[in-house]
């Protein structure tokens, strides 16, 4: 109705009438109203007056760099904030769109298509897939998205071996150019602190976005078993508690449990302020099954702070033997599996009894394999390769 409105020409209007009405007899209403929405959107992109430079590298990120209205930006957008520092988006101008699988933007599809047929190169960064364990109904509806956008890009970008293999295991076998380049980390921003936390109360840290229970209640389970030991310690929990009923959950536990004095909850929190979280603690927890190749434990051993999780997706990838301890789970695609407490328990003990090493451990292999110079430099030929 709005675009009726807003035109004076019959003729426009009675070919939209035509036109909508045969997708109105022939499909769903659902898929007729995203059709609308679709058409629109592809007539917004063809009034902005697009340029396709061919010189210099000029980047789109169809607005997925940019920070929410509280300057938070998280999951698959955060490496899009180093790329968007190198290569600053502009309106209208671009020979390169760049898009993350874990960070789509709405129509993605027609905008794809669209910059296509006008000479433009499309990167695709893969991360993980959804599988029966995540979505158990409708993995293969979202699935069906991923492999799409995949198949459309002139080269893919896999953040791991791990996302590589989940990949052609539910999305098929890219028949483009690809690489795997894992996830970077400003190593000047996520330092060592110089006033490391106390070592008379043990200061346990897990953050990210919660979306699973399991990720935040085992670790208050082992935040209990640590305090029957008679050892003082602290958990801070940073992050958006994501699942249904997150925060009741959360804090009944934290009662149920008798941790009220014991635990801080920090909420969400933005990249400026993260590091100064990681250098308040000792060790991380991130025991997400199946991660793909997660930044959280990245900027964690940048700021020499061991990490504690399961031996699954990218995550053996990325800590290794050298930034923390890795506690094996069962390798299944059906069920999400998680370390027991008990275990997690000993792994702490395991690096508290040595923290200064298993610090210096991790800060190295940060240094050493995350580096954002190196990634940067690594999409530099890749652009470059393409236009």
């Amino acid at each position: 109705i709005g675009l009726f409105t807003k035109s004076t020409n019959i003729v426009f209007i009675c070919n939209e009438m035509k036109y909508l009405f045969s997708l109105l007899v022939k499909r769903p209403i659902g898929s007729f109203l995203r059709k609308l929405e679709e058409e629109k959107y592809k007539r917004n992109l063809t009034r902005q007056q697009l340029k396709v430079p061919d010189k210099g590298i000029y980047l789109s990120y169809a607005g997925q760099s940019v920070p929410d209205k509280n300057g938070i930006i998280h999951g698959g957008r955060v490496k899009l904030v180093h790329l968007a520092q190198e290569y600053p988006e502009k309106k209208s101008l671009t020979n390169i769109l760049y898009l993350v699988s874990s960070a789509i933007p709405q129509h993605a599809e027609v905008l794809v298509r669209y910059l296509k047929e006008k000479g433009v190169k499309f990167v695709w960064n893969q991360n993980g897939v959804a599988y029966p364990a995540w979505e158990s109904e409708n993995y293969k509806i979202t699935n069906s998205r991923l492999s799409a956008l995949l198949h459309m890009a002139d080269y893919v970008i896999y953040q791991s071996q791990f996302c590589r293999l989940s990949a052609n295991r539910y999305l098929g076998e890219a028949r483009v150019p690809s690489k795997v380049l894992y996830n970077p980390v400003d190593t000047e921003l996520f330092t060592l602190s110089d006033n490391p936390p106390s070592l008379d109360t043990w200061q346990l840290l897990v953050t990210g976005t919660h979306l699973q229970p399991d990720r935040v209640l085992l670790i208050l389970k082992t935040l209990a078993y640590i305090k029957t030991r008679g050892q003082d310690a602290n958990l801070v929990i940073a992050g958006r508690l994501g699942w249904p009923d997150g925060e009741k959950e959360t804090f009944d536990a934290i009662r149920k449990l008798d941790l009220t004095g014991n635990v801080e909850l920090l909420g969400a929190y933005t990249q400026e302020q993260a590091p100064v979280i990681y250098q308040n603690a000792h060790i991380l927890f991130h025991i997400k099954y199946k991660d793909p190749c997660p930044t959280v434990p990245i900027e964690a051993m940048s700021c020499g702070v061991p990490v504690i999780g399961s031996f699954s997706g990218g995550m053996p990838e990325l800590v290794s033997d050298e930034g923390g301890l890795l506690l094996e789970v069962p390798d299944v695609w059906d069920k999400m599996c998680y370390p027991k407490p008990e275990e997690m328990v000993e792994a702490v003990v395991n690096i508290m009894g040595d923290l200064e090493e298993w610090r210096r451990k991790a800060r190295q292999r940060a240094v050493n394999h995350f580096s954002k110079d190196h990634w940067l430099e690594q999409h530099q030929q890749i652009f470059t390769g393409l236009l």
